[in-house]
This record gives C-alpha cells, sequence and structure tokens, in this order.
C-alpha cells in the first residue's frame, strides 16, 4: 500500500514538473498565481466528505479483521449512498462559490470569467473524485490496493497528456481544468468497474444499507467532518492566506519553492494513510498486545525517512527551483530551511492523530485535530501578517509540536498504556537534530558552488544522514520486525 501511494505520489509530482513551466508561460505568473489559491478552495471542496472515507476505513478495517462480512457491507454500502449525497451538495456549492471568486482573489477583466469558468469545472471534478474515495477507502480497508493503485497511475498520466495537449493548442487555463475533469472521470469509472468486477462476489446477498448503520454515521459525521476540513485547512491554506494577505503576485515564487516539500510531504502522509487501516486491523483482532510495539516501530520508520528527506530537500531545493522555473522564483535558504522543519513536524502530527483514530476513537481524534488547524490557521494568517511569507511556516510550526505531544499521550493513555520515558531513546531526536543541523549548514556555505556540485553534494548529503540515523539511533534496529507486522 504505502509502495503504490508513494508511487503515485510521485508521478503527480512528476507531472506538474513538466506542467507548470508550460502554464506559467502560456498563462502568465499573475493569472497563475490566481489559479494556485483557487486551487486551495478545490481542495476545500474535495475534502468535503464529512470525514464518511476515513470513517468507512476505520470500520471497515476493523470488522474485516473480525472476519464480520455482514459488518463490511453494511458499513461500505450505507457510506456509499451519503457520500454520493455529499458530491452532488459539492458540486453545487462549488458552482456558488465559482461567482464569488473573482471578488475573493482580486481579478479583474477578462481573466475573471475564465478563472471562475476554470473553477465551475473544477468543482465537478471534486465531486467525481468524492465518490471515487468511497471506493479507494473499502479497497484501503481491506488492504487490496495494487490494482486501484494502478488505476490511479493511469489517471495521473491522462491528465498529463490532456493537458499538455491542450496547453500546446491555446486553451489557456481551461487545460488544467480539462485535465482534472478527464483524470476525476476515468478514476471513478474504473474503480466502480473494478469493485464490481473483483469484489461485488463478497456483497451481492448481504444486506448494503442499514439504518442503524446510518444513523451511527451521522451521529459522527459532526466531529469527523470537522477533522477532515482541518486537513485541508491546515494543509491546503497557504496559497490562498498569501494571496489574500501578499497578493497574487506573491504566490508562484512562494508556491515553487515550497513545492518540492510539498511533493515530500505528501509521500510522508502516506506512512500515515497507510498505518490508519493496519493499525485499526491489528487493535481490532487478538493481537492488540502488539499495538504499542508496533506504534514505536511506526515513528521511528517516520522519522528515519523524513529527515532523509528534509535533508534532501534543504541542500538541492536551490538548485531544483533555478533549473525548474528560474531563481526568480526562489525565496532563499531561511524559508526552505523552515519549510523542511514544517514538514517533517506537520506530517507528524497528522501520522500521530490518525494512530489516535484507528484505535476506536474517531470522533475524538477528529475533533483534537480540528482544534489543531483552527490554531494553526490562526498562527498562520497572524504570522503571515506580521513576519511576511516566513511566519506561515513558523506559525505551523509551533503549533503541530504541541498536538504531536497531545496525540501522543491521548493515544497511550486510550491503548491502558502509560507513558514511560524509556518508550523512545534520547537518539530518536538527537541523531535526527544532528543530521538536520548538517543539512541546513550546507545550504547555507554552498551557495555560490555551481549547481551541478551543489546538487550532487546534496543528495550525498541525504544519504549520510540515512547512513548515520541507521548506525546511531536505536529505533532503526527494529524496523525489520516492523516490516514483518505487513502493515502495508
Amino acid at each position: 500500500m504505502l509502495a503504490g501511494s508513494a508511487i503515485n505520489s510521485a508521478l503527480a509530482a512528476i507531472t506538474a514538473l513538466v506542467i507548470t513551466p508550460m502554464a506559467i508561460g502560456v498563462i502568465g505568473p499573475s493569472i497563475y498565481g490566481a489559479w494556485l489559491a483557487s486551487g486551495d478552495l478545490m481542495i476545500w471542496l474535495q475534502s468535503s466528505d464529512l470525514g464518511l472515507c476515513n470513517l468507512m476505513i476505520q470500520r471497515i478495517g476493523a470488522a474485516h479483521g473480525k472476519d464480520d462480512a455482514n459488518a463490511v457491507a453494511r458499513n461500505f454500502g450505507t457510506g456509499m449512498v451519503l457520500i454520493f449525497g455529499i458530491s452532488l451538495l459539492v458540486g453545487v456549492v462549488g458552482v456558488a462559490l465559482s461567482f464569488a471568486l473573482p471578488c475573493i482573489l482580486r481579478i479583474e477583466g477578462g481573466s475573471a470569467h475564465v478563472v471562475a469558468s476554470c473553477f465551475r469545472w473544477g468543482s465537478l471534478a471534486c465531486a467525481l473524485m468524492l465518490l471515487h474515495f468511497g471506493f479507494l477507502g473499502y479497497f484501503r480497508a481491506v488492504q487490496r490496493t495494487i490494482a486501484i493503485n494502478l488505476l490511479s497511475l493511469i489517471g495521473t498520466l491522462l491528465n498529463l497528456v490532456v493537458v499538455v495537449a491542450l496547453l500546446r493548442n491555446g486553451w489557456g487555463l481551461n487545460a488544467l481544468a480539462a485535465g482534472m475533469v478527464v483524470r476525476s472521470m476515468w478514476m471513478l469509472s474504473s474503480s466502480a468497474i473494478l469493485f464490481i468486477v473483483a469484489e461485488w462476489k463478497h456483497f451481492s446477498r448481504r444486506t448494503l444499507y442499514d439504518t442503524a448503520t446510518r444513523r451511527d454515521m451521522i451521529n459522527a459525521v459532526p466531529a469527523t467532518a470537522l477533522g477532515v476540513l482541518a486537513f485541508a485547512v491546515m494543509n491546503s491554506s497557504d496559497s490562498l492566506v498569501v494571496s489574500l494577505i501578499l497578493g497574487n503576485a506573491t504566490v508562484p515564487a512562494y508556491t515553487f519553492t515550497k513545492k518540492a516539500a510539498d511533493v515530500l510531504r505528501s509521500m510522508l502522509d502516506m506512512v500515515a494513510y497507510a498505518a490508519y487501516p493496519g493499525f485499526a486491523h491489528l487493535v481490532g483482532s487478538e493481537q492488540r498486545a502488539k499495538a504499542p510495539a508496533v506504534y514505536r516501530n511506526i515513528m521511528a520508520f517516520f522519522v528515519l525517512i523524513s529527515v532523509c528527506a528534509a535533508v534532501g530537500y534543504m541542500t538541492t531545493n536551490h538548485v531544483f527551483v533555478n533549473l525548474w522555473v528560474g531563481n526568480t522564483f526562489y525565496l532563499g535558504g531561511t524559508l526552505t530551511t523552515l519549510f523542511a522543519l514544517q514538514m517533517i513536524i506537520s506530517s507528524a502530527s497528522l501520522l500521530v492523530n490518525y494512530l489516535y483514530r484507528s484505535i476506536d476513537r474517531v470522533v475524538h481524534g477528529s475533533l483534537v485535530f480540528s482544534l489543531e488547524a483552527l490554531a494553526k490557521l490562526s498562527a498562520v494568517c497572524v504570522g503571515c501578517y506580521l513576519l511576511g511569507v516566513v511566519g506561515i511556516p513558523v506559525g505551523s510550526i509551533m503549533i503541530s509540536l504541541v498536538f504531536i505531544v497531545a496525540n501522543y499521550r491521548l493515544t497511550f493513555t486510550a491503548m491502558g498504556e502509560a507513558i514511560r520515558k524509556e518508550s523512545f531513546s534520547k537518539s530518536i531526536w538527537i541523531v535526527p537534530v544532528i543530521c538536520l543541523t548538517l543539512g541546513a549548514t550546507y545550504e547555507y556555505t554552498t551557495r555560490d558552488v555551481g549547481s551541478l556540485y551543489q546538487g550532487a553534494g546534496g543528495v550525498l548529503m541525504a544519504v549520510f544522514a540515512a547512513i548515520t540515523m541507521l548506525l546511531f539511533m536505536r529505533e532503526a534496529r527494529v524496523l525489520k520486525q516492523y516490516v514483518n507486522y505487513k502493515l502495508w
């Protein structure tokens, strides 16, 4: 599951690398900046499943762990009916919001009509993707993800082909919206066909819609909805905040400097998505006693890969942005270092919250996540207003650190295990801090070195960080045991 999700994220990143320079040349930085800001709103819409997809994963995963096929059928069927209604509502809200979009983003003239029209098509794509997420959630919950990941790869390739072809034929911003629609139509139709062909035999004689299950899901919606919207707010608000406070012209440089960190962050988040159904399955099974040990191994694995990713990002980002879109869109080493720290800490916060939710604490975990989102959005807005773009990662980091500790303590308290200081060794934070410090030092001291040498040295620094942690971080020794639990 984790490998497939990572490959999908990598391909999506490559697609962005190809499309972005073409789009800037055809559309222009200012309008493209407005589109990036409106993209945050579309992500909010796409996240408006009220938390039902995550709830379905947890409930189906737990039922599957207990071999309760009837509960699997009820939770899937009832959840899909509710998601269908929500997708219709999302489409209507998106169309209504498009008429106010030019005023929100301060766009005038013919560009305002184009952006609003593309946003409407994007809203349709979001509604279709919501339905697809229902099928995706089922396959993740029962841990059969190879085929669905392959379909996602094909969808990403379709998006790339459509957008590139239409940009070359003068479609402008409409090309980006068309790519979204084509991809979403493919993802929904192919995942539905896959479910019918491969899984329907398990459901044909079982009850798919149940009033009690519906009532249970609806009762959980207020909390789970806050959790999902909180995720969108925390992870897809930066461009919108920059646009509203500093203007559309600043958005491209901010987005491009952070782009590699966002791509790596999406891959790191796959640890949370992959561990969520597996950990729910483990906690709901007879092997529940192994959960605390597996939890620590998950965190050790995350620390290892996230620090390597951060060091690689810090040491190569200048070269990457310069080669990709030009040095004028690079905002400097200080912001790059802050983005690297934000990437690690924000993704860690998501992981510990997902693990807390997976132990049948979906509602309470969603409420905690919502509180974090509200605090983080406030800190980001205040930070951006007072400090400029630097204030955004600073505010985000401060809030995430607080909630990492809170979620960790809540999880172990709920599992009935007291928090012990020896749960993690000191090496799990001392060694990563040393590696990150070396990475930041390298970035600051090699700015005048040629791109080829700076980039090659950055890759070596990331490899050095990985070797250092494997040798000196005690928790790294148990990663092989963690893999053997087959959570992925």
